[in-house]
């Protein structure tokens, strides 16, 4: 099974060793970021990119029946990255020949020749530039990436937090709509904070509602960002999270009620050890919070197992949900529940966003 995740220091020797390419650990910590793609643990290519000029390089593939699925994964997540700090025009500085990746596959993805290399406009009409922070929880050892969008104006009070942060900011490039939304005041002005995720193994543990995690988001992130905007109001705090990040997010929420009184939860995945989600919102009730849980109508499937785990699914998205809200209106909590037509999907999160943040945040 093929996976992949963020390259961190400890990568380094493995891919020294399969490339002649020798990297720079102090690169990597500065401006440098890489993502490595493993078939069955075993490193089968990975990628670099340079925030300070604007470069891909480094592209090292060794050939396998998913060439062409590692290739766009790698170059999707390393374009990305790069845009999200400003570039308007990206470049590989990387002959396709020696990288295994084709001229045409290139310029089918917008990829330009020009005489030695080549470049790609950003798909944005207005460039967005994400700060980039790394936190460490002294208490858990948890270690993630922070990306920062602040409010337009210095004044504002609200936080939106977003877990699962790669799949919000790249996958669905909610940045432009929120800011769009914001300067034209469809949304209160708020500062947008996005926790990233490691991988999926990771994923899987951490959001099936891990205590070390909720301490990691509790006791390090939101102490850090109300040091570094003062004037945010720490009990109106707005948490966010897809499939199972949404369901953490329900969780933290009961957690920590002295920050996060507004949660959003697309498609939770509430199938997941429902007795242990009901006892912790029964324990943790908070009256004042409030819930928009969304899910499609087409998430039916059931008894199915997630890889890279197989963590098993007995009942489906969209039964899950309805017990989940069920069990926060048993608490007192106010409930929005709304079901969207369609499947387990970013198009249909990304198109209720504006709703659901205009229901949470403008609670007047």
């Amino acid at each position: 099974m093929i996976s992949y995740r963020q390259i961190t220091p400890s990568d380094l020797p493995e891919l020294s060793r399969v490339s002649e390419i020798q990297l720079d650990e102090q690169r990597l910590k500065s401006d440098h970021a890489g993502w490595v793609a493993f078939n069955d643990g075993a490193v089968i290519g990975f990628l670099i990119a340079n925030r300070s000029s604007g470069t891909l390089s480094n592209f090292t593939l060794m050939l396998s029946d998913h060439s062409k699925e590692v290739t766009a994964s790698l170059f999707h997540q390393a374009e990305a990255w790069l845009f999200s700090h400003g570039w308007e025009r990206i470049h590989l500085n990387a002959d396709p020949k020696d990288s295994h990746v084709s001229s045409e596959t290139l310029e089918r993805t917008n990829w330009t020749a020009e005489q030695d290399r080549y470049s790609k406009p950003s798909p944005r009409e207005t460039p967005i530039n994400l700060e980039e922070h790394v936190l460490t929880c002294p208490t858990t050892g948890y270690s993630r990436i922070l990306r920062l969008q602040p409010a337009l104006h210095n004044d504002s009070p609200t936080l939106c937090l977003f877990l699962d942060g790669e799949h919000y900011w790249r996958d669905m490039d909610v940045v432009p709509l929120l800011n769009e939304l914001r300067r034209a005041g469809t949304l209160p002005d708020t500062t947008l904070a996005f926790v990233g995720h490691l991988s999926g193994a990771a994923r899987q543990k951490d959001y099936t509602c891990n205590q070390n995690y909720a301490t990691f988001i509790g006791e390090t992130v939101l102490p850090w960002l109300l040091q570094r905007f003062p004037n945010l109001d720490q009990n109106q705090c707005l948490i966010a999270g897809l499939s199972l990040s949404g369901l953490m997010a329900t969780f933290l929420t009961f957690n920590y009620p002295e920050y996060f009184c507004r949660c959003l939860s697309q498609s939770g995945s509430y199938w997941w050890d429902l007795e242990t989600f009901q006892k912790a919102a029964h324990a943790h009730a908070h009256v004042d919070s409030r819930f928009w849980l969304s899910v499609g109508d087409r998430e039916v499937d059931k008894h199915i197992r997630h890889p890279p785990s197989g963590l098993l699914q007995e009942i489906s998205q969209l039964e899950g949900v309805e017990r989940a809200v069920r069990i926060l209106e048993d608490t007192g909590a106010t409930v929005r529940f709304h079901t969207y037509q369609g499947g387990h999907k970013l198009k249909p999160w990304r198109k209720e966003l504006p709703q659901a943040l205009s229901w949470l945040l403008n609670t007047r």
